[in-house]
C-alpha cells in the first residue's frame, strides 16, 4: 500500500542540549537519513531551531512546520498564510483527528515502528495519549486528545508530524475503510443498489 509508512529510527534528545546542539544533531540525521523534508513543530522554540538550520544551509522549501489546531469543519491539514508583518508561514494540523488517524494506522499495521526492545523507552510515549470527550449543550460533542499526567508524549507528536507530512506531500492518505475491514466490494454495492436502480426509478416518475 502506497500509504504505508515505517519509522526506522527514533531518538530522544538530552534535556541539556542547547538549541544549536539540537540543530546540529537534526541536520546530521537529515543528511545521513537521505531525507527529502524536515517536518517539525512550528510553535514554541521551533522557530529558533528552524532559523539555525536555515542558516546552516537547509533549504527553506524543504521545511514543513506544523501547528496544532481544532479544525472540525476544514481539511485535516491546511496552509496558514502569515498576517501582515509576520514572515513565517505554516501548515495547520487538526490535533485530535490526526492523532486518532495515527493510532488507527499503528493498530492496522500501516505505520510500522522500530523493534520494540530497542525503542520502547521512546515509543512508549504513544501510550501517554488518551481521548477526552466533552459534551456540548448546543452543538455536537467535542473529542480532544490529552496527555496523561507525568507521562512524556514527545515521540507521539513527532511521529504524527512526520506521517502527516509524508501523506500530505505525496497525496497518499491511508484508506481507513480498508484498515478497518469495512470496504464494500463492487458486488456488495450492486446488491445493495443495482447499477440501474436510480435510472429505472426516475423513468417510472416521468
Amino acid at each position: 500500500r502506497s500509504s504505508d509508512l515505517e519509522c526506522h529510527y527514533c531518538e530522544r534528545f538530552h534535556m541539556g542540549y542547547s538549541h544549536d546542539q539540537e540543530a546540529h544533531r537534526l541536520l546530521t540525521l537529515f543528511r545521513e537519513g537521505g531525507c527529502q523534508f524536515f517536518v517539525h513543530d512550528y510553535g514554541g522554540s521551533g522557530s529558533v531551531r528552524e532559523t539555525l538550520m536555515i542558516q546552516a544551509g537547509l533549504p527553506i522549501d524543504k521545511i514543513i512546520g506544523f501547528s496544532y489546531c481544532r479544525a472540525t469543519t476544514r481539511d485535516m491539514i491546511y496552509f496558514h498564510t502569515p498576517p501582515a508583518g509576520e514572515l513565517r508561514d505554516c501548515w495547520m494540523l487538526d490535533k485530535a483527528r490526526s492523532l486518532v488517524l495515527q493510532a488507527i494506522c499503528i493498530k492496522g499495521g500501516t505505520i510500522l515502528l522500530p523493534e520494540y526492545e530497542s525503542s520502547k523507552d521512546i515509543t512508549h510515549d504513544l501510550l501517554a495519549l488518551m481521548e477526552d470527550k466533552h459534551e456540548m449543550p448546543s452543538s455536537a460533542d467535542i473529542f480532544l486528545i490529552r496527555r496523561q499526567p507525568k507521562l512524556p508524549d514527545d515521540f507521539a507528536h513527532a511521529l504524527n508530524y512526520g506521517c502527516c507530512g509524508i501523506w500530505h506531500t505525496t497525496g497518499n492518505y491511508p484508506d481507513l475503510s480498508l484498515l478497518q475491514g469495512i470496504k464494500l466490494t463492487e458486488a456488495q454495492l450492486n446488491l445493495a443498489a443495482p447499477p440501474d436502480a436510480w435510472r429505472e426509478r426516475s423513468e417510472e416518475h416521468t
